[in-house]
């Protein structure tokens, strides 16, 4: 797998997954008759990704990037509107992406101190051999237009779905890309349980939190979107690592206004029992609930047609080199299931990240138990690299009878399908073919 070095959160452990599926449609081929109800292709998609890798900047490399994935049947989008810490589209709230700016901080590019260095070094082997080249292509990311409501545009000419992608606990993004939020408000970080803060996560447990987040939201309303994908899993910075203990259960939550809380209920202080106490894990889930709830709330009152998705951690995930994270609920403290039952999402995807012989079909079944069959499941399928593995990601989807496969993530269909010379495939018509046959009326 290709790493970005930029964002690295693809820097993931290789497994090899074995699976059987049960075969439930005829295989599809290009030439083949299409399927009745076929299932919807979609794809997140960061456009300074493709501006990394491909130099697209601006609007016309915005039509490229849509148009390439309507040629391969990806007709959903979401759209990133957030980079760590950095707006993708027009905000009050949070500062555009400014690489004069970033480059006068302590970041995983430019690390001020050994120790910092160490750690990039760590993440990116190769930093010295690549930086120079990167930050040419870095400086291509400083555009001045807004790329959301671009990408919008494009869109509805060219007949597709799009969704704002907000990754709602990513503050930062390696490290030193930090939202202005989070420089200009510490005191409302996570806290571990031997009261050692993080450097930029913010806690759902503080209202001014909630309110920064959800002001946010208010803004991408006024976009011609067709959904919101709120994206829980991304976690900012990497010198937090790890973000769980040796169970895989959250080592954060333990904000004052947690324990003061919990104490308050229980009448014990949440440092004294273990850290997967089922009382504490819940109780820690309370305020990404009530976030869930004023947020539905709010885009109902907008946008009352407007869907809302989710994607949450399962429980064979991982962080970084290998962590463990024990799923929404102990892993990530998100009570998904509450979340069903109240109706305050439309759909789910669990992340596609396994260790511990975990898989999709896994994944998939234990978050359909979590919400109860009460929401739409898409299924998780990285990006396919041949024909066979997209006959396998629709045989799998059907067998499951998700209506929904989210395939990660949109650049691969030029990074890796593209011309061996350039270090694809060299498939992308062919993808083009089958896929595309496949989605196209």
């Amino acid at each position: 797998m290709y790493l970005n070095p930029f964002r690295f959160r693809r820097f993931v452990f290789t497994l090899l997954l074995v699976v059987s599926f049960v075969k439930a449609t005829p295989v599809v081929r290009a030439d083949d008759p299409l399927p009745e109800n076929k299932i919807i292709l979609s794809a997140p998609l960061t456009f300074l990704d493709w501006t990394l890798h491909h130099g697209t900047t601006d609007e016309e490399g915005i039509r490229y990037v849509l148009q390439r994935c309507k040629d391969a049947g990806i007709t959903t989008i979401y759209w990133r509107v957030f980079d760590a810490g950095f707006a993708n589209f027009k905000s009050q709230f949070a500062d555009p992406y400014s690489w004069i700016e970033l480059d006068k901080r302590n970041h995983i590019w430019g690390p001020k101190t050994p120790e910092d260095l160490a750690v990039t070094k760590k993440y990116l082997p190769n930093f010295e051999e690549v930086r120079e080249g990167y930050l040419e292509k870095f400086k291509l990311q400083e555009m001045e237009i807004d790329s959301l409501s671009v990408a919008c545009k494009i869109a509805r000419e060219l007949g597709m779905s799009i969704n704002a992608w907000y990754t709602l606990n990513e503050d930062d993004h390696g490290f030193g890309m930090t939202s202005r939020f989070a420089m200009e408000h510490p005191q409302y970080v996570w806290v571990r349980r031997d009261g050692r803060k993080y450097h930029s996560q913010m806690s759902y447990a503080w209202p001014e939190v909630r309110e920064y987040k959800l002001n946010i939201l208010k803004e991408l309303l006024e976009y011609d979107v067709d959904g919101v994908f709120f994206d829980w899993i991304r976690t900012g910075d990497v010198r937090d690592d790890p973000q769980y203990d040796e169970n895989g259960t959250a080592d954060f939550g333990y904000e004052e206004i947690n324990i003061q809380g919990f104490k308050e209920k229980y009448g014990v202080d949440p440092r004294e029992i273990p850290n997967n106490d089922e009382r504490w894990v819940k109780y820690r889930t309370l305020g990404s609930t009530i976030f869930m709830r004023q947020a539905a709330q709010l885009i109902r009152e907008k946008k009352p047609d407007m869907k809302i998705s989710v994607m949450v951690q399962n429980p064979w995930s991982y962080r970084g080199f290998g962590d463990k994270i024990d799923g929404a609920l102990n892993g990530l403290c998100l009570d998904v299931e509450t979340w069903a039952d109240e109706k305050l999402i439309d759909s789910a995807v669990p992340a596609g990240y396994y260790r511990d012989g975990g898989n999709a079909k896994l994944a998939y079944a234990h978050l359909q138990d979590v919400i109860h069959g009460q929401v739409d499941l898409w299924l998780y399928r990285w990006m396919p690299r041949s024909p066979d593995d997209f006959n396998d990601c629709i045989e799998e989807a059907n067998s499951l009878g998700a209506k929904q496969i989210l395939f990660w993530e949109a650049d691969y269909v030029d990074r890796w399908w593209g011309p061996k010379e350039e270090g694809g495939l060299g498939i992308r018509e062919e993808m083009n073919r089958v896929m595309g046959g496949y989605a196209m009326p």
